[in-house]
């Protein structure tokens, strides 16, 4: 009986890890190669305008940086907060306005795993820049 045990918490403790190791390590391989596919898809949109304001769900139609942590960050947002849109890159809620527009634009991301786009966020400070660039202009937003 013991001997059994044993092995179910070693399976267990086994089956954790690789969870672990899935969740931390392997999505954010995944989801750095969508967000690459989703950035070209993107420029390739921005090279031959389209007279579409609203983007479908699950498109990308905007580029997030944040200068604060460093010129080589930078994602595309993409239209929807579903778990298939979070794995791709941080997603705007559809009911918030759109970038520059009177009230309130926000956007999902995760923290951990899954590209984890907003890993750094708690070290923001007062007055740093979130710029989102769409295909027509730069919006400067504040902390």
């Amino acid at each position: 009986m013991t001997k059994v045990l044993g092995e179910l918490m070693l399976t267990i403790g086994l089956v954790l890890v690789l969870f672990a190791f899935y969740e931390a390590y392997w999505t954010n391989v995944e989801s750095g190669r969508l967000q690459d596919e989703a950035n070209a898809k993107l420029e390739e949109q921005w090279r031959n305008p389209r007279e579409k304001m609203n983007p479908d769900l699950g498109d990308a139609f905007a580029q997030m940086y944040i200068p604060a942590f460093g010129s080589d960050y930078h994602f595309a947002i993409i239209q929807g907060t579903d778990d298939d849109d979070l794995l791709r890159g941080p997603g705007h809620y559809e009911d918030t306005q759109m970038p520059g527009e009177t009230g309130n634009f926000a956007v999902a991301g995760h923290r951990v795993g899954k590209g984890a786009p907003f890993n750094d966020l708690g070290s923001l400070h007062t007055c740093d820049d979130i710029i989102i660039e769409t295909q027509t202009e730069k919006i400067t937003y504040k902390v």
